[in-house]
């Protein structure tokens, strides 16, 4: 006996929580392997025959979860970029370029990509490099124009903390709008 649709939806009619692993549970079979129980589910679902809703429903609970993990490992290193930045002396700049680069170079841009488009299907990842780059060097200079105008001016520390508060703010929106666009998604 092969798998089958309505025998899966039976199960799912049954109890509207069950979760996948009980699911394969329920279908195991001595001619079907597991692996294909869950693909044939992942394949139903993605037909829109079922609804796999195991999504964090609140924002917290979805900022510290392992899907959100991207974010909190980019805030990790802006942390880090933005320590390096202040503490590391001008007489290892070697060190103090390669630290600081991600919080230059790469996450001004990244955190407004992601904000304005929170589908990774959007591009292909060499273009969505491309555009992180190109936009974190049209940002850097602005910021660098608005704390010029202030009165303490451009220093290390206002310009670390300037980019830092920056990418942060940003990869919290775009953690918000990932959010939302997945759970529109799953509802």
């Amino acid at each position: 006996m092969g798998l089958r649709e309505e025998d899966i939806i039976k199960i799912i009619e049954k109890n509207s929580k069950i979760k996948i692993i009980d699911i394969i549970n329920n279908m195991k079979n001595n001619n079907i392997k597991d692996v294909d129980i869950a693909r044939f589910i992942y394949k139903l679902i993605e037909d829109n025959k079922i609804k796999y809703t195991n999504y964090p429903r609140n924002f917290l609970s979805y900022f510290f979860s392992i899907r959100n993990s991207w974010v909190l490992i980019s805030l990790l290193i802006i942390s880090v970029s933005m320590i390096s930045s202040i503490f590391i002396p001008d007489k290892y700049i070697l060190v103090k370029g390669i630290l600081v680069s991600p919080i230059l170079f790469f996450y001004p841009g990244y955190g407004v990509v992601e904000s304005i488009y929170p589908n990774k299907n959007d591009w292909g990842e060499l273009e969505r490099v491309a555009i992180y780059i190109a936009i974190s060097l049209a940002i850097i200079p602005l910021i660098g124009l608005i704390l010029n105008l202030l009165p303490q001016g451009l220093t290390v520390l206002s310009v670390s903390l300037s980019l830092y508060i920056f990418s942060l703010s940003m990869l919290i929106l775009s953690s918000y709008r990932k959010f939302n666009y997945y759970l529109m998604k799953v509802l």
